[in-house]
C-alpha cells in the first residue's frame, strides 16, 4: 500500500523544528546560536559597466532633477566621462578612486574646501 502523503509531509518538518527548539534552548542558556553566511562571489557583471557609467554620469552632469547634479560636481562628472571614454578602467570591487574638483587624489579628503566637491567612484557588483 502506497505511503500517506499527509504523514510524508510531516516528517520532514520534524528535524525544523527540532533544531528550532535547540536554537531556543540554548538561547534561553545564555548561549547564542551563530550563523555563518556563505562568502560573497564577485563576478563580471552581465553587462557592459562602463557604457552604463557614462550615461550615469552624462545624465547627472545635464538633468537638473538627477540627485548628482550641481555645479560643484560638474568637474568630476566630466572628468569621469573623459576617464572611462579614454579607456579608463573600473576601479577593483573593494576600492575607490577619489576625486577632488576633477583630480584624482590618493586617498579620501579630509577636508572639503567651500564651494569644492568630492567624489568616490567605486563599483561593487555580486
Amino acid at each position: 500500500m502506497p505511503a500517506d502523503p499527509t504523514k510524508l509531509a510531516g516528517a520532514a518538518d520534524k528535524p525544523k523544528k527540532k533544531a528550532r527548539r535547540q536554537a531556543q534552548k540554548e538561547e534561553a542558556q545564555g548561549e547564542v546560536a551563530t550563523f555563518t553566511p556563505m562568502p560573497a562571489i564577485v563576478v563580471d557583471p552581465p553587462f557592459d559597466l562602463v557604457a552604463l557609467k557614462l550615461y550615469d554620469f552624462r545624465e547627472a552632469l545635464h538633468n537638473p532633477s538627477s540627485p548628482f547634479h550641481s555645479p560643484a560636481q560638474a568637474k568630476n562628472l566630466e572628468y569621469l566621462i573623459r576617464y572611462y571614454e579614454n579607456g579608463g578602467a573600473v576601479p577593483p570591487c573593494g576600492e575607490t578612486m577619489w576625486l577632488l574638483d576633477g583630480k584624482v587624489v590618493g586617498e579620501m579628503p579630509r577636508e572639503v574646501p567651500e564651494g569644492s566637491a568630492m567624489w568616490g567612484e567605486e563599483v561593487c557588483y555580486y
